[in-house]
């Protein structure tokens, strides 16, 4: 008999959130999942975000809230931190949530209802929307601005998406601990897009599919500092992430044509990245990006159309 209610890990990682992260909490307590578990991991918070966490989970009468910490109570980022959470956890199923973001009451609904019922499914991805709380993130993001892949895509489609940089939001994503098993966990070396790396992983070896793509299933609020801007500087980042996620794929016993569609695709990401560096006049941009790919990934640089690309991009007046 399977379970309608497969135990879920919710991840927290909580870096001087003090102010933000009790929204984040009673978000996922009031969707009444009945067997919900959240691991809050302190970053080496400043403020008392530690201490009011763990007298949240002491006024609880059950166990269902864990918090734990970094040894020696250091500061090591969101991939560290996320990664102490998921090894700390209990869940069959395991979702994320940044401190100061919130999950809709309709968060595990269908996403366990598929999990459930589909054995062979190993995660479901939703949708979330933006709510802009700074004045500062107003260039980045509009209000109920969509966040994620709103196409219901599985396989070859999804794994494609993904790469050309179109990711799932972290609080919209629910997998199976066993996938996380076959993928390994965030890169700890990111700062930026190691979330993208770790999708870009699942959909390689895993079986993804969409859940309901109507109704966005968390809140992504836009903060002072907030961290993402999906900016074109930011393609730097998404490169590094990219070359990683072309060694790891060719290094991983993937078969030969999702090898051959990831360096496609790749390849694909660059040339169109280098267009857009050429229409916005950033030469210094398409510079940067094409001494990074000569040295992360040549085989996929050196290429006829890629080195057009660049040199246009570079001349470009």
């Amino acid at each position: 008999i399977v379970s309608r209610h497969p135990s879920v890990s919710a991840i927290i990682p909580a870096y001087n959130a003090r102010h933000l992260i009790q929204r984040a909490i009673d978000s996922l307590l009031a969707t009444g999942y009945p067997n919900l578990q959240i691991v809050v991991v302190d970053d080496g918070s400043t403020d008392d975000t530690l201490e009011h966490v763990t007298q949240l989970a002491a006024d609880r009468a059950d166990d269902d809230i864990v918090v734990c910490q970094h040894p020696g109570s250091v500061n090591r980022g969101a991939s560290a931190s996320r990664n102490l959470g998921i090894r700390k956890s209990s869940g069959e199923l395991v979702c994320f949530l940044d401190a100061d973001d919130s999950v809709e009451t309709h968060r595990f609904e269908n996403a366990t209802r598929i999990l459930a019922e589909s054995p062979d499914v190993d995660g479901v991805y939703e949708i979330a929307t933006v709510v802009v709380e700074h004045p500062s993130q107003v260039t980045c993001w509009t209000d109920n601005q969509t966040f994620g892949i709103r196409e219901p895509l599985q396989c070859t489609e999804l794994l494609q998406t993904l790469i050309q940089g179109t990711p799932w939001p972290s609080s919209g994503i629910l997998v199976r601990r066993t996938l996380l098993d076959q993928t390994g966990y965030f890169h700890e070396g990111f700062s930026i897009a190691e979330d993208c790396h770790l999708w870009m992983r699942m959909a390689a070896v895993g079986h993804v599919v969409p859940g309901d793509l109507d109704h966005h299933v968390s809140t992504y609020h836009r903060q002072t500092g907030s961290l993402y801007t999906p900016s074109i500087d930011r393609k730097l980042d998404y490169l590094q992430a990219l070359a990683d996620f072309l060694k790891w794929a060719n290094q991983t016993s993937l078969p030969d044509s999702t090898k051959s569609l990831i360096r496609r695709e790749v390849s694909n990401w660059l040339d169109n990245t280098l267009i857009q560096c050429r229409e916005q006049r950033r030469r210094d941009l398409a510079l940067k990006v094409a001494v990074s790919a000569a040295r992360s990934m040549p085989g996929l640089t050196f290429t006829r159309r890629n080195m057009a690309h660049i040199l246009f991009a570079i001349l470009a007046k």
